[in-house]
């Protein structure tokens, strides 16, 4: 797993700045057979470490989707990876004995969309509405 790369590395080199620790979830060899109703929406996760000015390891991370729906996934979705890097980061500062900082998290959708029947509810539905159900901020702009 990736987290058995970062500490190895580690120990064989004594940095993590590699561009290497990234995981996937796709199986090809059985995500494109017709008979699976829905394959992972998640695609690719990648962990960048950075080095910032006062020399601290700063963790970026980055997600590939298939698809999501943006009204009922896109949230919760990315509420997870924040909690899922927070991990990530606490478990390689334990590995590296120094804290590793949270940078950037980045989301990487090739098909995020709406179903057409969520859209008279958020068309219909008034912006303070929609923000008190916690519905993407990117909705309310394209409203």
């Amino acid at each position: 797993f990736i987290l058995d790369r970062i500490e190895n590395d580690f120990r064989k080199k004594g940095k993590i700045t590699s561009r290497q620790y990234q995981f996937t979830i796709w199986r090809p060899g059985e995500d494109i057979i017709p008979e699976q109703p829905d394959p992972p929406c998640l695609q690719r996760g990648h962990l960048r470490f950075l080095i910032d000015s006062d020399g601290n390891p700063v963790l970026n991370y980055i997600t590939d989707w298939r698809s999501r729906d943006l009204l009922k996934a896109w949230d919760e979705h990315n509420l997870a990876q924040l909690r899922l890097m927070n991990l990530f980061a606490k478990k390689t500062s334990s590995v590296i004995n120094q804290e590793v900082k949270l940078g950037a998290y980045i989301d990487r959708s090739s098909s995020l969309h709406l179903y057409g029947l969520y859209i008279d509810y958020v068309v219909q539905t008034p912006i303070r509405q929609l923000a008190e159900v916690k519905v993407p901020l990117l909705i309310i702009i394209a409203q």
